[in-house]
């Protein structure tokens, strides 16, 4: 199929084959699941950067994960065991001392 939109060639039977396959999509129920699935993405997504700034705020919490970035990159300790170690110190009560 040859398209130009200089040469107005082509255009018709492109957008048939796109709203054709768009009503396919929808009548099969794929474009209903696609952004049932983009949806739920975009959720985690937004919890995961809620939770790293409220990581970041946290003052002990910070501290960690400043120290286990390092030691992971110096391969010292492992991804999950830092995850692991930033996380208890983000759980953790504050000394009341």
């Amino acid at each position: 199929m040859q398209v130009s939109a200089v040469q107005g060639i082509g255009l018709d039977e492109v957008w048939r084959c796109l709203t054709d396959r768009h009503a396919d999509m929808k009548s099969s129920g794929l474009l209903e699941r696609r952004r049932t699935r983009q949806a739920l993405a975009i959720l985690r997504r937004e919890i995961e950067l809620a939770l790293i700034d409220d990581l970041r705020a946290h003052g002990g919490a910070n501290a960690r994960l400043v120290d286990v970035e390092r030691l992971v990159a110096q391969g010292e300790l492992t991804p999950g065991r830092a995850a692991k170690d930033v996380l208890a110190a983000f759980h953790a009560k504050p000394d009341l001392k």
